[in-house]
């Protein structure tokens, strides 16, 4: 049934019609749920045979869905042409609610930015229709239920009734406090992550067709795609700022060229060097500021032009005063999408300090070289023809390396030497010695003056005295074998023993010598004065210790 207010709508239609009018005409009738659909209306009257009105037919054609969806189309063409003007995300973002607001009749359209940490959302401003309040601010998603878990996903959310949604159930409350029974949440991603979200919000439960979906994904991603042009049109201006600023802050050369190699721009510093001169090649190649016997150098920037590859040389560049100064000149291409030359950016850099300093360093270095390969000739005869072993040895009880001396003083050759542990080539009475030196090594310190044993091939022993030095995890050894040293000094020293037994026994033959002469000498006295008949006690024990009386020892 129309009810009546929709019958008092059209009553002056059927009353025309009636009066045998046909009537045409766009309105709005309910279907069967009682909710209002635009219609195309005719009423047409009805006639007997003799042509007198008894009555009308009413034709009503439902035209709800396809004039929704020519609005549609027309909101998706309004909102193109507007966005060609439009280069701020948010105004952006607030022209996408307001197209869809209007044309799906919803109570609140936006758009906002999206923590998914803290899982809130920032909305700056919002599309609202008469009566509803802004959410501009920031709202936590967990207070009106658990369905930011889909968003997370990528999901887009739709709820007809927050009541009857089992994600909105437990904020149904808060939901239709801020006039949002049902609604639809369409999560932006960029780079796999969800950064932002297009939302629509109905105060009263609404069912959600797949054609107003669909439209509001179409808007959705022209909001993306404008706010990603939008943000790379900024950056571009932001870039180009920057890059302006710091090649006139900048000592170097920098300069542009365009695709054919005239060049069109540069910066102070290019300009202070080359002066007036400078202008004269605006617009024309730079070449006639090369040295001239570095026309090499042009020929390689000429062939990169064709070709189209980055470019970098060294040569000199004419000055203000006609000096010429050398330069490291780099250029790259700057291209089109479709890899097209658009033009070419360069940079120049002093480096005539450089060079010069480079050729001395160049005579210098030739000259230690030469010292060096004189000074490695002197050590390789000192390794190869000493007689002092001298060779690397590791904290793990191998030697690393050894000279010819190692052969030729214990008969071992080098794998023989290199391939066991060194322990085993010294005298086992010297091993607690050996691993106390190895042990003060590995602490860093350099031992000198030690001696131990060491055998050779044919089973002798040599006496070697070392000196070590620490370097890591090896350490540098110089032994010389003293052996034939100690034996000379052990010779002299039973030599000394030999010649003092000597003296000692010397002294005493003299010493007994003399006492000898004394007792021969008194004997002989006796003898004369037995013969003469004078012998006393008195006599004989004077005579005797006449004779007795040492004399000098020899010097």
């Amino acid at each position: 049934m129309l009810g009546p207010e929709i019958f008092a709508q059209h009553r002056s239609d059927m009353d025309r019609a009636l009066a045998g009018e046909t009537i045409a005409r766009d309105g709005v009738l309910p279907d069967g749920h009682g909710r209002l659909r635009a219609c195309a209306i005719q009423y047409i009257p009805r006639r007997t045979e003799a042509g007198a009105v008894e009555g009308f037919f009413v034709l009503a054609i439902d035209v709800e869905e396809r004039r929704a969806a020519e609005a549609r189309r027309i909101a998706v063409a309004e909102f193109g042409d507007r966005l060609r003007d439009l280069d701020d995300t948010a105004a952006i973002a607030y022209m996408a609610a307001e197209i869809l607001g209007t044309t799906l009749g919803v109570s609140r359209a936006g758009y906002g930015t999206i923590d998914a940490v803290a899982e809130t959302i920032l909305i700056e401003r919002d599309w609202n229709a008469p009566g509803i309040r802004s959410l501009a601010g920031t709202l936590h998603f967990r207070d009106y239920g658990s369905y930011i878990e889909d968003l997370e996903r990528g999901e887009t959310v739709i709820c007809s009734d927050a009541d009857a949604d089992s994600r909105t159930a437990s904020g149904a409350e808060a939901l239709k406090a801020i006039s949002v029974h049902s609604f639809v949440n369409m999560p932006l991603t960029e780079h796999g992550g969800f950064v932002a979200l297009l939302y629509l919000n109905h105060a009263t439960a609404r069912s959600w067709s797949p054609e107003e979906l669909a439209f509001m994904r179409n808007v959705a991603e022209r909001v993306r795609a404008a706010t990603e042009r939008s943000r790379a049109t900024s950056a571009r201006r932001a870039s180009d700022a920057q890059f302006h600023a710091f090649a006139q802050a900048v000592p170097i050369h920098v300069w542009a060229v365009s695709a054919t190699g005239a060049l069109d721009w540069f910066n102070a510093a290019c300009a202070a060097y080359c002066g007036p001169a400078l202008d004269g090649v605006r617009g024309a190649a730079w070449a006639a500021l090369v040295h001239p016997a570095d026309r090499a150098a042009v020929e390689a920037w000429e062939a990169c032009l064709e070709d189209g590859r980055p470019y970098a040389d060294e040569f000199r560049i004419r000055r203000d005063d006609d000096a010429y100064r050398w330069f490291l000149v780099r250029a790259e291409p700057i291209r089109a999408a479709d890899g097209t030359i658009l033009r070419w950016v360069g940079t120049s850099t002093d480096i005539d300090d450089q060079k010069v300093t480079s050729a001395e360093l160049a005579r210098l270095n030739s000259s230690l070289e030469r010292q060096v390969e004189s000074r490695t000739r002197e050590r390789d005869r000192i390794w190869e023809t000493t007689t002092d072993l001298m060779g690397t040895a590791g904290l793990d009880g191998y030697l690393k390396t050894i000279n010819p001396a190692w052969g030729r003083t214990l008969g071992w050759d080098e794998d023989a030497l290199l391939g066991r542990p060194f322990a085993a080539l010294i005298d086992p009475a010297d091993h607690a010695e050996t691993a106390e030196v190895v042990r003060r090594l590995a602490r860093g310190e350099t031992v000198t003056g030690f001696v131990d044993r060491v055998f050779t091939k044919a089973g002798d022993r040599r006496t070697v005295m070392w000196t070590a030095a620490p370097d890591g995890e090896t350490f540098t050894v110089i032994g010389r074998d003293i052996t034939d040293q100690r034996r000379t000094e052990e010779a002299l020293r039973q030599a000394q023993k030999m010649e003092a037994v000597g003296q000692l026994t010397g002294g005493l033959a003299y010493d007994f010598n003399n006492l000898l002469t004394g007792i021969s000498g008194s004997l002989e006295l006796l003898q004369v004065h037995m013969a003469q008949g004078r012998i006393t006690q008195t006599s004989i024990a004077t005579s005797t210790r006449r004779r007795a009386r040492p004399s000098v020892p020899p010097p």
